[in-house]
């Protein structure tokens, strides 16, 4: 799966959990500009500057909870 605007890895996680789900194999691959995140909102607050930083680690909070390829 191609997401040209990975944003948050809403995609990128759909695939992670359906490989889970059902033994797939699917991959994808993400691209996110280097996109900064609006003051004041909750995303900067947590620390965040830019949305590449939300994606990677929604990406390691999937692993951990879902526990992927382990």
């Amino acid at each position: 799966v191609l997401d040209a605007f990975a944003g948050s890895a809403t995609t990128a996680e759909a695939v992670m959990v359906q490989n889970k789900l059902d033994g797939g194999t699917r991959s994808f691959i993400m691209c996110q500009i280097p996109e900064k995140v609006q003051p004041g909102s909750a995303e900067a607050t947590a620390g965040f500057k830019f949305i590449h930083q939300i994606t990677i680690q929604r990406l390691k909070n999937i692993y951990a909870k879902y526990k992927i390829y382990k």
